[in-house]
């Protein structure tokens, strides 16, 4: 039996499957999607090294380097910077070594920018693969947790509409 409310009859069922299936889909997004997001290893990653022709902070969350060999920007994170005095201190004419991913490597001239995955100054590690990784695991945890909130939160109201549904039904 349909539930009516203001004269308008709402398929409760219908909305819980729908609910249901919103539940599945932040459940596989919640696991399945982020279980696939890849770890960088060195040996998925080529090392540049290029020559600083200015290295600026464009936001507060963003330090923006323009070198002499690549007609792109290198967009530096500034909460994976683990080496604050060491960015601060670069000078145009300085030598950088960064590490990108290898496909991005081969599209090189296609992009804009770049995010590398490290970056040394000299022997000054300002980005470490390490703390690359850091981010991606606590990327990870957080889909995963948001997945499963509202994943949980879409299941419980299905359940609810299901319930609602078999009490119209038992009362006829």
């Amino acid at each position: 039996m349909e539930k009516s409310i203001n004269n308008k009859k709402t398929p409760v069922s219908k909305v819980g499957f729908v609910l249901l299936g919103f539940s599945a889909l932040c459940f596989i997004l919640a696991f399945v999607v982020t279980a696939v997001v890849p770890y960088v290893t060195e040996s998925d990653t080529i090392e540049l090294e290029a020559t600083i022709i200015n290295v600026y902070r464009r936001y507060p969350s963003l330090y923006v380097a323009t070198v002499e060999e690549f007609e792109i920007e290198i967009f530096i994170a500034v909460h994976l910077i683990e080496n604050m005095q060491a960015i601060d201190s670069i000078v145009s004419g300085e030598i950088i070594n960064f590490r990108i991913l290898k496909n991005e490597f081969a599209n090189i001239n296609k992009f804009t920018f770049i995010s590398p995955v490290a970056l040394r100054i000299g022997e000054d590690y300002v980005m470490t693969l390490d703390e690359h990784n850091r981010e991606i695991r606590n990327a990870k945890t957080t889909g995963r947790v948001t997945g499963s909130i509202f994943g949980t939160i879409c299941l419980s109201a299905a359940i609810v509409c299901f319930i609602k549904k078999a009490k119209n039904n038992s009362k006829l």
